[in-house]
């Protein structure tokens, strides 16, 4: 296996987990709400996923070396970092800034959806287009409609799943 391989597999691993992370605090706000997102679970599911974001950035850049990666990732991860700030903080704000920050995640992606597009087409835009679809319901948590945002990742988290037995 080459090394691009290797740490594609592993930047997969970590998104993945990631995704899953990201189930759980989505699920955990449709029950109990977008208020709970300052309560202690919340904020350590959040944290989480900001820190397996840093370590997917480090394994997705390391395999693909990608320019766009090296400026989007970087910027929405300061902000996932500001907004998690906020959140301890109990503002609102943190909200609206992790909105702003995800929007990173699909133009990043867009370097993924490239590389994994010419080893299966199928999966490589179910991972793509799931992150958009996640992404773009976020914003509807506010009208208490989560189930687009977490479609949106399960579909996304099927595509990993399938995609790493073909890296």
């Amino acid at each position: 296996m080459s090394t691009t391989n290797s740490f594609l597999k592993s930047g997969n691993l970590v998104s993945m987990l990631a995704a899953f992370t990201i189930i759980a605090e989505l699920l955990y706000l449709a029950i109990f709400g977008l208020n709970s997102v300052y309560s202690i679970v919340s904020l350590t599911l959040i944290s989480l996923i900001f820190m397996q974001g840093i370590v997917a950035f480090i394994f997705y850049y390391t395999a693909l070396k990608s320019i766009l990666m090296l400026i989007d990732v970087p910027i929405g991860l300061l902000i996932e970092a500001m907004a998690i700030y906020f959140l301890f903080l109990h503002k609102f704000l943190g909200l609206e800034l992790i909105l702003i920050g995800y929007i990173s995640e699909p133009i990043a992606g867009t370097v993924l959806f490239k590389y994994f597009y010419k080893i299966n087409r199928i999966y490589s835009l179910m991972f793509f287009i799931g992150a958009i679809v996640f992404t773009l319901g976020l914003p509807l948590y506010v009208f208490n409609v989560p189930y687009v945002a977490i479609i949106g990742d399960i579909v996304k988290i099927f595509g990993l799943l399938k995609l790493r037995k073909c890296i």
